[in-house]
């Protein structure tokens, strides 16, 4: 039987999988010029690429499964998965307010120093990301932190600057997701692919997280303001990644319980 919050639910998923990135999403695609010189003095001092496994491993270590079992009142996480969307959606919701409070706190202490503060910001807020998207995970009963591809697909998602960008991480979000048993791990026959691809697009994705959130942040460069931009951009930005991570595991409850056929982008 399907609720009526969960054919809700469903229709907001499609929604959103339709939806073009914000406009201001899009006009940080198209950065004016007089602000380029900050995003290429910035990206190079930016060691996302080489940082990005210990940044993972951070987040990973950061997203207490204990919590979420204790507030759900259940007795282990995998009963998430099949007990209520709407309780798994209320978690969700108190993870995603704790990570964007503490973007916006992060974000305007390092706006204060400007360039140099960028060079720490951007890896501390792509490091609360990933933590907020595994602890998402967890609150739907699924525990993805040994899946870094569902991670990294759900940053490409929430990083689009536009519809073409967007299309093409959920089409590449969808066909690692559909590799994915009940369990959470891979079929033995699509593993090393599936391994191999990972550490490909751990590189690329930090090269473009690393541009974007330069592009984003470019303002936090002037002074006087810097912190203020630090602030709400982080906050904004955890708000897309919180977003994304909440419709793509709403989505996995509703197909694992078979309660709506998937919904297509």
């Amino acid at each position: 039987m399907v609720t009526e919050y969960e054919s809700t639910q469903a229709a907001e998923i499609e929604a959103w999988k339709r939806a073009k990135p914000a406009i201001l999403s899009r006009r940080f695609g198209t950065l004016p010029k007089r602000f380029n010189w900050a995003v290429d003095q910035i990206v190079p001092y930016i060691p996302l690429s080489q940082t990005f496994g210990w940044l993972d491993k951070t987040a990973v270590w950061l997203s207490d499964e204990r919590v979420i079992v204790r507030d759900a009142g259940v007795s282990q996480r995998d009963e998430l998965q099949e007990k209520d969307l709407n309780l798994s959606d209320r978690l969700a919701e108190g993870t995603h307010r704790w990570a964007m409070g503490l973007a916006a706190a992060e974000g305007a202490v390092t706006g204060v120093t400007g360039l140099m503060g960028l060079v720490a910001d951007i890896p501390a807020v792509v490091t609360l990301a990933l933590r907020t998207i595994y602890r998402t995970g967890l609150c739907y009963g699924f525990d993805v932190k040994n899946e870094r591809e569902v991670a990294l697909g759900i940053l490409a998602v929430s990083g689009a600057n536009n519809m073409e960008e967007k299309t093409e991480a959920l089409t590449r979000l969808e066909a690692v997701l559909s590799q994915l048993s009940p369990g959470g791990g891979h079929s033995n026959s699509d593993n090393v692919t599936s391994i191999d691809r990972s550490k490909v697009t751990a590189q690329q994705l930090a090269r473009q997280l690393s541009v974007n959130l330069a592009k984003r942040k470019a303002l936090q460069t002037v002074p006087m303001i810097g912190a203020l931009v630090g602030g709400s951009v982080n906050a904004w930005y955890i708000r897309d990644v919180s977003l994304a991570a909440r419709r793509v595991f709403q989505d996995q409850w509703l197909r694992q319980n078979h309660k709506l056929a998937h919904v297509a982008a």
